[in-house]
């Protein structure tokens, strides 16, 4: 048996709060992850460590029989908590229902396809296909040379603008 908390971290100079969630035996062993992104500059803790350690407040303790298989209880008591406040500064929810993962999944995955790259990527397997079925078909004798020529032109042309797209990402990335 583990206990799960989840906690809320505060400080008087800041207007600002963070929920968090941890089935660590020890929440000061919690408080020292945090400490250790806020001085690396991992997370923005919008200034609840500019005066020292924020106050680690335990909201709510449960029990886990196994903390790695019934880690969502302990998320979804977390998303609960967040949900009462509206200063919070948690960047990600921390728990999402079956169905809201669903639909967060089709979402990312229509932007992505609506993205340049994922345009990109979407002609890129259209061909790949293409190519695949010219080289498995008995009509492969029927298909012109300058056709499979072309669409590898094109795909070195594709795979080219990838990289352009992906650099110019790269570099724009803090």
């Amino acid at each position: 048996m583990v206990l799960g908390r989840v906690y809320k971290l505060t400080s008087p100079e800041c207007d600002k709060i963070y929920i968090g969630s941890t089935y660590s035996p020890y929440a000061s062993v919690r408080m020292a992850h945090h400490r250790q992104n806020h001085r690396n500059g991992w997370r923005d803790y919008q200034g609840l460590f500019d005066n020292g350690d924020p106050f680690m407040e335990i909201l709510e303790t449960i029990e886990l029989e196994d903390p790695k298989k019934e880690n969502w209880k302990l998320r979804q008591l977390e998303e609960t908590h967040s949900q009462n406040y509206e200063n919070t500064i948690n960047i990600r929810r921390c728990y999402l229902t079956p169905e809201e993962k669903i639909k967060q999944r089709n979402t990312s995955i229509s932007k992505y396809h609506n993205s340049p790259l994922g345009k990109l990527a979407l002609r890129k397997a259209f061909l790949n296909q293409k190519l695949k079925k010219i080289e498995n078909n008995s009509y492969k004798k029927t298909i012109h040379p300058s056709v499979v020529d072309h669409i590898n032109q094109e795909l070195k042309f594709i795979n080219e603008q990838q990289k352009i797209i992906k650099n110019q990402v790269k570099n724009q990335s803090p």
